[in-house]
């Protein structure tokens, strides 16, 4: 649940996500195959509207930042009504509002650490909401070392959804990490990457 930068080529102006297809990086990046546990193709899906409660942080302190989102998640946990399925987290990085790119630091975003549940009510005070839009999905899979999600993510941006025929959504600015159970293990986690897509 917890990475390096994900994303250095990811750049946001206005709300709005593109990919610097300079980024010298890529050419160390060519295939997922190349992280461990990683897939280099995804699977397709539709997820409907959801829900999700939980910890909120803009990741103007960098990683620290999103280490502080999960830590209150997980103190917290037991307080959120509703939750659909209790071992499921995800980690939703929202680019559509303050998202800002600084040389040589992590990129600024809202990050939030949280249970999806069934419906918005009650929400304990100090944590956030968010309801999801239906959408269509392109689906990465990591099993193995937690660390090599950077890895996967940059591949993702910088290599598979320029050569694919997509986008990622306008109407979402966003993606999200899926865990359908704890980390208990960090060189054996199991996680999904959720990228909202439409046809370029």
């Amino acid at each position: 649940m917890i990475r390096g930068n994900k994303f250095r080529s990811l750049r946001c102006y206005n709300g709005v996500t593109m990919t610097d297809r300079g980024v010298p990086e890529r050419e160390t990046m060519r295939m997922a195959n190349q992280i461990s546990g990683a897939s280099s193709q995804p699977r397709f899906m539709r997820k409907e509207r959801f829900f999700l409660v939980g910890a909120q942080r803009y990741t103007d302190n960098g990683q620290a930042s999103i280490v502080q989102a999960w830590d209150e998640l997980l103190e917290r946990l037991d307080e959120i009504p509703d939750r659909s399925e209790p071992a499921v987290m995800i980690g939703f990085e929202d680019y559509s509002r303050g998202c800002e790119l600084v040389p040589g630091q992590m990129p600024k975003f809202h990050y939030i650490a949280a249970a999806e549940v069934d419906r918005i009510t009650d929400v304990p005070d100090g944590l956030f909401s968010k309801e999801v839009q239906e959408a269509e999905y392109a689906v990465f899979s990591l099993r193995g070392p937690l660390s090599n999600i950077s890895g996967l993510f940059r591949y993702i941006y910088d290599e598979w959804l320029p050569a694919s025929e997509y986008r990622l959504d306008p109407q979402m600015m966003a993606d999200f990490e899926y865990y359908r159970e704890p980390v208990n293990d960090r060189n054996d986690a199991r996680v999904d990457i959720y990228i909202p897509i439409v046809p370029k």
